[in-house]
């Protein structure tokens, strides 16, 4: 990044954008079925953690989208406009101030709060962070960081693989108890295994039309990945459902950090550990790999 190029992303701090939701009960119930369940009431009165990424989306006029599909950077985005080839969901996290339910109207406001490089193992890094406020009723319901990564991948980072059959699947998300010697704890291990089915439909219920999740030639022609990337949000979000019926409805904050991407067809395990009162412990692997690093505190 450049004297010129930092300079001008620097403008973009303190940019913000400002949006409202009905909060129509239908969103939340068609993620809750996508993780292959229903909603319970309690969940429609306070969302779970991430839920709200169903909400506050905005619609763009074919020319305002850059060629990933996302709004074009710089213009009217709160995002810089970094030249960066690839943009990943770094990570983030939330925190539950106060019930947010489906239902009553909604705002939201995003303010980018950072830019800033860094040189990795990928070469040059620019991440920029967001922060995102929302409020029902007047009251601050969630205040959300969000950490966005840009940069251009060296050649060849991937070999092609053969895709796996559909074989009319969607995907599938289960969890197993197993067994643990922490007084109050609790483990539990799960599997999610995204197809592009799966995919497809939480691009949609997201507002999300980064092509590396639906658009299989772009991924492996223009970024050169092997197949569809599996969204980072999505493996948050069943790295959540560990919580079900243990804890989920008490997550008072939830972090987590992507570390390496899954594509289609792969299977994630996700390991779910209480080893310390309040704090839930969990890890998205992958053929060996961690993929994912993620932690829910519990209230009360």
């Amino acid at each position: 990044m450049t004297g010129t190029q930092g300079a001008r992303y620097a403008e973009y701090i303190g940019r913000e954008e400002r949006s409202s939701e009905s909060m129509a009960p239908e969103s939340a119930m068609a993620l809750a079925a996508l993780l292959g369940r229903e909603a319970t009431d309690e969940e429609l009165g306070d969302l779970p953690a991430v839920w709200h990424w169903v909400y506050f989306h905005r619609a763009y006029k074919p020319g305002e989208l850059g060629p990933d599909g996302h709004l074009r950077r710089g213009e009217a985005s709160v995002v810089p406009p970094v030249p960066a080839r690839r943009r990943m969901y770094a990570g983030g996290g939330v925190k539950l101030l106060a019930p947010l339910a489906v239902g009553s109207p909604a705002e939201k406001v995003t303010i980018c709060t950072k830019v800033e490089q860094k040189s990795g193992r990928s070469g040059d890094l620019v991440f920029v962070t967001l922060e995102h406020r929302i409020s029902q009723h007047g009251e601050l319901a969630r205040v959300e960081e969000q950490s966005l990564v840009f940069f251009d991948p060296p050649p060849a980072t991937y070999r092609p693989f053969e895709l796996p059959a559909l074989d009319g699947e969607a995907g599938s998300l289960t969890f197993e108890a197993r067994e643990t010697t922490d007084a109050g704890g609790f483990a539990r291990d799960g599997r999610l295994r995204a197809l592009s089915p799966m995919l497809f439909t939480y691009s949609a219920l997201t507002g999300n039309p980064h092509k590396i999740h639906y658009d299989r030639s772009y991924c492996q022609h223009f970024e050169g990945y092997p197949g569809l990337v599996v969204h980072g949000p999505l493996l948050a979000s069943a790295a959540l459902e560990s919580l079900l019926g243990v804890g989920l409805e008490k997550v008072s904050a939830f972090e987590f950090r992507a570390r390496s991407p899954i594509f289609e067809g792969q299977e994630a395990e996700i390991h779910a550990r209480q080893q310390r009162d309040s704090v839930v412990d969990i890890e998205i692997t992958c053929q060996g790999d961690l993929c994912m690093t993620a932690s829910a505190t519990l209230a009360g």
